[in-house]
């Protein structure tokens, strides 16, 4: 199935494109919701939010290992890519996504029931 996923984290929302989006072929919804988690965890790292979520972050060591609970501030959206573009595939799919992801949500996508 394929479905549209887009992931941010709690903090900023998506703001200042501090975002993933895209089009994924997943084999059923845990699949996508597994895909949508990962892809949040991914947004905090690669944007070095990890100090931003920690409360008491001056009172660690330098040298202190800290283990970070992405849990409480990730976030995804899932939406099923409606029936009739599904033959356009992925990456047709993808490269239409990232032209206007706004339009393409409206136009390309639907909420289905989970």
């Amino acid at each position: 199935m394929l479905f549209y996923i887009w992931a941010a984290e709690d903090m900023y929302q998506g703001l200042h494109g501090i975002e993933d989006y895209g089009v994924f072929d997943c084999f059923d919804i845990e699949d996508a919701n597994r895909r949508g988690l990962e892809m949040s965890e991914e947004v905090i790292v690669s944007y070095g939010l990890e100090e931003e979520y920690y409360d008491c972050y001056d009172e660690v060591e330098d040298d202190e290992d800290i283990e970070f609970d992405y849990g409480e501030h990730t976030m995804w959206e899932i939406r099923k890519i409606k029936d009739e573009y599904v033959e356009l595939g992925e990456d047709e799919l993808n490269a239409l996504c990232r032209q206007d992801p706004d339009g393409f949500v409206e136009k390309f996508t639907e909420e289905v029931d989970f």
